[in-house]
């Protein structure tokens, strides 16, 4: 999210105000060395906000489509905390939390030539 403009009118002639309730109605607030709104319709000054250089933090746009959407990975994003992770759907969560890894094709094959080949030798001796 950006912010492309934000507009602040003080209509009062204080010099500090105090805040003495949560409801964000005007009578919660209290002003030292001034009425509140007393001064309404006085010229407003405008400021311009400067340009936006970069978007930070930045987290990638996604892994593209895939046929299997049940499928999930985890993103390592430069930035990120030590022990966070950037999930599948963008969110930085503890890696705990992280989308579960699937064993590779190619581990579970050495596992099972290991196991048979364990077996064989266990056989010859």
């Amino acid at each position: 999210m950006i912010v492309q403009s934000i507009a602040i009118s003080d209509y009062s002639t204080g010099t500090s105000y105090q805040y003495v309730g949560n409801s964000g109605n005007m009578a919660d607030i209290i002003s030292n060395g001034g009425e509140i709104g007393s001064d309404q319709g006085a010229t407003a000054t405008t400021i311009e906000a400067p340009a936006v250089t970069s978007l930070s933090p930045s987290v990638p746009a996604g892994l593209g489509s895939s046929s299997d959407d049940s499928a999930s990975a985890t993103i390592v994003v430069e930035g990120v905390p030590s022990g966070w992770v950037v999930s599948s759907n963008g969110k930085i969560v503890p890696i705990a939390a992280g989308a579960a890894s699937r064993p590779s094709i190619v581990g579970v094959a050495c596992g099972v030539i290991f196991a048979v080949a364990a077996a064989c030798i266990g056989e010859w001796l």
